[in-house]
């Protein structure tokens, strides 16, 4: 086994933190400046100025001026923002001991509007787009999951299994085929095989200040990118010129099923020492879809959360934060299973060094450990009077990343190493009740669902940008050594001797990787551009895909085997994007994509001969195998007017489409019982990919009035039928829909914000093509019907 000791693993953090703390401080330098009305040269009072990547925050005074002194220097970012205005940015290189002054002129444009104008932020020196949904987003709409929240975003969906923890999907990429991080590096491996607690349910939604979905294997300093990144950036503390604190309070309803949700957050401290402490709980019980059928969909999430942040020397910062993540009796209608606990916490220490010299612009560590505690059962479920069965699965994940951010060749380099350890082990027991008692005992069953499985993955990586005149230039690169192994995989029947009904002793792995990107931005002008990316991402076998013994775990009727001997998945993907903005008519943006898929993995049916299913009313088992090739193609469109004006409005639209070469399909005798119905096996030279959405357009309009101060906005969906469905897996196909929502927001005051609306307003029964069906019947899992919603956002 290759694992590391306690001792090991100490020393580790301890040499991270020592190769960070012995660089020499650097001399700081000071911004200030006034934030004015770009229209009427107004004093704005209150505006928020964010320094990035120093995470430094101040606000203006009653005057409309503000002051950051202590900033490190180096490239700095540096952002303006108002409630009642569009947000302003400037890129600087600022020199040890400059005094710079930076004033901004924010165009009327209220930010509350963000919650139903999703934008794209676009940063100039990347060729693919980065969408990013803000704090702002989240607080003012009515939102649960953080996966529920991400499909706002164009080509971002998510598989639904329950009311919460949606499984988020982009551009037809799904599970570990997406590389999801807290704050650009954290890991957190969910315990469930059928994955009800992906990585984006063990994170407090209300904790995030931004999050940021980057498509494509292209920004390969994330890690293994494969299909996409979705990078979760939480709330940091910041540092005041004065010693302040301030206290944010959010409670939002929903009806329909009597939802609520509060959050508090109180954060203060000076410029040396500064904190957060913030919790959040909410409360679901059951909905009604639009024909008022009634789903089991209660839950209850829990939590809190704690950081602080020292500035030992100029220039420096360290950042010690610490998370806890609970839920209690979360209903899963589409799983053979209920959460009936889940605790995660999350202990992480950073510490960045501001630029040392006019070769080191950053130096970026951090270290964490990430742990899981997932327990689940059947004992709601209509089957649970023949068997009844509970999984404890405990899953940590350990790991760190450095970073160095060089100026070299009038470009800037970034370059450093990743490094995680991902541990996973879990048992399942199952009381027979309906079997003859053994020595007067209801016989009882324990299965391993994982035995002390492990996974480490060591990565190294450079990212070169640089401008030359008209063109924005950008290369990366990355190196991968991923190992993995297992204790011996068995598993045994009932008798004396148990028999051996499932035996797999060579389960060591040993992988390497290189993954590569180049990506080139054309400004024809300030208002046109056009820019191709390229690259070759790997994604390596994950836990269940490796090691999973025999088990349901929801693609389709089958049990699923894992595979030691898996070899990882290549996607070799080009985007092109043409991107036209202009201040009177407002912006196009259109890209199209394309993805050709190596060693594609899936589900080989097994013939019952050589393993038979544990599970009653199967079809049989599946291997994980690699296939040939998949290719996934499609474009996301986006038109919006600017929103300087009271009237404005917006229009997304996306489609992607998948094709799995030379797949098997079994072949069904419905005649007969399902263990026996699997009568063969046909080869599909081509077949549509399993859960990919259909067609999809969105339409937003909204007013401006009284200055801004209130805000309607109508909002419609509208969903084609999905009919490419997989004939391997019998998806069945979907019907389209249209959805509106109508939304209004109203800021009473710089303390004071309330927003409230109603969601499918025209009570319709439907359903997402991605959701599950429910468990045991071939029936859909409908979504909610008609939910009116408030939230009130308080701030001191």
């Amino acid at each position: 086994m290759m694992k590391m000791t306690l001792y090991v693993k100490k020393g580790l953090l301890l040499l991270w933190i020592l190769l960070a703390a012995v660089f020499a401080s650097a001399q700081d330098a000071t911004v200030y400046g006034k934030v004015l009305d770009a229209k009427t040269g107004t004093p704005l009072i209150g505006a928020v100025i964010t320094f990035s990547p120093v995470a430094a925050e101040t606000s203006t005074n009653s005057k409309g001026v503000y002051e950051a002194g202590k900033l490190a220097a180096g490239q700095c970012r540096i952002t303006a923002s108002h409630v009642n205005y569009d947000i302003r940015e400037f890129l600087l290189t600022l020199e040890p001991g400059e005094r710079r002054q930076v004033d901004f002129y924010l165009d009327p444009a209220p930010n509350m509007l963000k919650m139903v104008i999703v934008k794209e932020k676009y940063i100039r020196e990347i060729p693919y787009i980065q969408h990013t949904l803000v704090k702002s987003d989240i607080e003012m709409m009515p939102v649960r999951d953080i996966g529920d929240q991400l499909r706002l975003l164009p080509n971002v969906s998510g598989i639904k299994k329950g009311a919460v923890n949606i499984d988020p999907v982009v551009r037809g990429f799904k599970f570990s085929q997406l590389t999801i991080l807290m704050d650009g590096a954290i890991t957190i491996e969910g315990g469930c095989p059928n994955r009800m607690d992906p990585t984006t349910s063990h994170i407090a939604l209300d904790d995030m200040s931004e999050m940021q979905v980057l498509k494509g294997p292209f920004a390969l300093r994330y890690g293994a990118v494969f299909g996409g990144v979705v990078n979760l950036v939480p709330v940091k503390p910041v540092a005041s010129d004065v010693f302040e604190i301030k206290v944010k309070g959010v409670k939002a309803f929903e009806s329909n099923w009597m939802g609520n949700r509060e959050y508090v957050n109180v954060a203060g401290g000076s410029q040396r020492y500064y904190f957060l402490v913030s919790a959040y709980n909410q409360k679901y019980g059951d909905y009604s879809d639009g024909n008022g059928v009634r789903y089991q969909t209660d839950h209850h999430k829990f939590g809190y959360k704690g950081a602080l942040g020292i500035r030992p020397f100029r220039g420096h910062e360290l950042m010690v934060s610490w998370s806890q993540s609970m839920s209690k009796g979360i209903m899963f209608p589409a799983l053979p299973m209920d959460d009936r606990s889940d605790d995660s916490r999350v202990l992480s220490v950073d510490y960045k060094v501001g630029k040392l010299n006019d070769l080191v612009n950053s130096l970026d560590l951090k270290v964490y450990t990430a742990s899981v505690d997932h327990v689940m059962d059947n004992k709601q479920k209509p089957f649970s009077d023949t068997t009844a069965a509970t999984a404890t699965i405990l899953a940590d994940v350990q790991g760190g990343r450095f970073e160095a951010g060089l100026n070299l060749g009038g470009g800037h380099l970034y370059v450093g190493a990743d490094q995680k350890t991902i541990q996973k082990t879990g048992d399942r027991v199952k009381v027979m009740i309906m079997q003859n008692p053994m020595n007067g005992k209801v016989p009882v069953k324990t299965e391993q669902l994982w035995n002390n499985a492990e996974i480490n993955d060591l990565g190294f990586f450079a990212e070169y940008k640089k401008r030359v005149k008209r063109l924005d230039l950008i290369a990366a690169a990355r190196f991968d050594i991923n190992d993995a192994t297992s204790d011996s995989i068995r598993l045994y029947g009932m008798g004396t001797p148990p028999p051996v009904l499932i035996k797999i002793d060579t389960t060591d792995s040993h992988f390497t990787a290189f993954s590569f990107s180049a990506g080139v931005t054309y400004n024809f002008s300030e208002k046109l551009n056009l820019s191709l990316a390229a690259g070759r991402g790997t994604r390596f076998p994950n836990m269940l895909e490796r090691f999973i013994v025999s088990l349901p775990v929801g693609f389709d009727n089958f049990e699923y085997m894992g595979n030691p001997s898996l070899k990882p998945e290549i996607n070799n993907e080009a985007d092109l994007n043409l991107r036209f903005t202009h201040p009177v008519f407002g912006g196009a943006d259109l890209t199209l994509f394309y993805s050709f898929v190596q060693d594609y993995i899936s589900g080989q049916r097994i013939p019952v001969s050589q393993q038979k299913p544990l599970t009653d009313n199967v079809l049989g088992v599946k291997r994980f195998e690699n296939f040939e090739t998949a290719v996934f193609s499609g474009f996301e469109f986006s038109l919006k007017t600017p929103e300087k004006y009271n009237l404005a409005g917006a229009v997304t639209a996306s489609y992607t489409q998948g094709i799995i070469k030379n797949v098997t399909k079994p072949l069904l005798d419905s005649t007969k019982p399902p263990l026996q119905s699997v009568i063969g096996d046909t080869m599909l030279a081509e077949d549509p990919a399993s859960e990919i959405p259909p067609f999809e357009m969105n339409l937003m309009v909204r007013y401006r009035l009284f200055g801004g101060k209130v805000v309607p906005s109508a909002t419609w969906r509208v969903v084609a039928a999905q009919e490419k469905v997989s004939k391997a897996y019998f998806e069945q196909t979907t019907p389209g829909f249209n959805i509106i929502g109508l939304h209004v927001a109203y800021r009473h005051n710089a303390y004071l914000t309330v927003s409230g609306g109603v969601t499918n307003l025209l009570n319709t029964a439907y359903y997402e093509h991605l959701s599950r069906r429910i468990i045991g019947s071939t029936l859909s899992f409908y979504e909610p019907g008609r939910v009116f919603y408030i939230n009130a956002i308080v701030t001191i």
